[in-house]
């Protein structure tokens, strides 16, 4: 069986059309917070298929990402004569990230466990872009603004993710301890959470009425197949932020300060995150004074609600 991108196990021929594919998803994987779970249904909803024919899984993509052939490399870390899917330095990028003890998984779905990735909730002070998760050496966990085409930062801001975390929990708690009505915004947050699961869930329902109209038409010929595709993906993305939204919902939050330190130091990080929503729109790291490895908290800048 050949390997995607190439049509022999010698891989002396290359298929652009997967090389293009698999380089640019070994890219957003590398440089961006998308997770294989992601990547894999965007590819099986535009319709591409393994070498079998088959749907792609998480497992098929992260062999393809973990496989050194895929980078132009031999088993022994030297050059190799065939044309190659990435380059090796994305390569060491994806491995990191997928080696990384940081991530949590859940069956073949996985993510990182940062608390302030995802909805831009932490960002760049310089170009005000969406930072972005990235160790640069196993267990050095960190946020970066990152350049790459997808996130089009200015690469000037890198922060410890360890420090940056600590410190915007500690304010957050801080905040809600000295503020009398703080776990009265707590819940009436729930309660707007639920609101909007539920909200989500007609969307859903919809979107999804809408996938079995098009398939109709598509199969008689009167839509085109992107057109599909694209009401395929849009269903799809409501589907996945609804049941995020539901397992928000679902979360118990603390409903006393006396219990918040307590719930917090138990909590998941994604239940973390929600508790941080409810409170903080944004967070701007801003440049180091120096290349300190200190945490400074001056570089900090926290935009409540």
């Amino acid at each position: 069986m050949r390997p995607y991108g190439y049509t022999t196990n010698q891989r002396a021929e290359s298929i652009s059309e997967e090389i293009e594919r698999g380089r640019a998803a070994a890219l957003e994987f590398a440089d961006t917070d998308v997770t294989l779970t992601a990547l894999v249904s965007e590819w099986n909803v535009r319709g591409y298929k393994t070498v079998t024919g088959g749907e792609w899984s998480e497992t098929a993509m992260r062999r393809m990402f973990q496989n050194p052939a895929n980078a132009g490399l031999l088993r022994d870390g030297s050059p190799a004569p065939w044309p190659a899917m990435f380059d090796p330095e994305v390569h060491q990028r994806v491995l990191e990230k997928l080696s990384d003890p940081d991530r949590r998984t859940r069956g073949d779905a996985e993510g990182r466990v940062y608390l302030l990735t995802g909805d831009a909730r932490s960002v760049c002070a310089l170009c005000a872009k969406a930072l972005v998760s990235h160790p640069p050496a196993p267990g050095m966990r960190s946020y970066v603004c990152s350049t790459s085409k997808r996130t089009g930062g200015c690469g000037k801001i890198r922060v410890q993710a360890d420090g940056l975390e600590k410190h915007v929990a500690t304010q957050v708690l801080a905040r809600i301890a000295a503020d009398m009505d703080g776990p009265g915004a707590i819940v009436r947050a729930h309660e707007k959470l639920r609101s909007d699961a539920a909200r989500a869930r007609e969307q859903v329902r919809s979107a999804r009425e809408a996938v079995r109209t098009m398939a109709g038409e598509f199969a008689v010929g009167n839509a085109s197949k992107d057109t599909y595709l694209q009401v395929a993906a849009h269903a799809e993305r409501l589907a996945a932020e609804a049941a995020e939204l539901a397992r928000l919902a679902a979360v118990k939050l603390p409903t006393t300060v006396d219990d918040l330190a307590q719930w917090w130091n138990d909590a998941k990080v994604e239940d973390q995150r929600v508790l941080v929503d409810i409170f903080i729109e944004r967070v701007y790291v801003g440049p180091a004074a120096s290349r300190s490895r200190i945490f400074d908290e001056s570089r900090v800048t926290i935009a409540w609600r």
